[in-house]
């Protein structure tokens, strides 16, 4: 998964607040296929450790 490089300018930051069991995706940049694959990617992920919330920042 990419993480948000300042740098770059594009990619996600991921959180996770464990006690309620909320994650938040933050995409950042420019919408192009690599970043794409990344947020697809990240959802996937995410969504596989089933958690209670799963919030897109975009």
């Amino acid at each position: 998964m990419d993480r948000h490089d300042p740098v770059q300018g594009d990619g996600i930051d991921v959180s996770l607040d464990v006690e309620t069991s909320v994650i938040t995706l933050a995409v950042h940049g420019t919408w192009g296929h690599r970043l794409q694959n990344a947020a697809h990617a990240a959802i996937h992920k995410s969504l596989t450790g089933h958690p209670a919330a799963l919030i897109l920042d975009l």
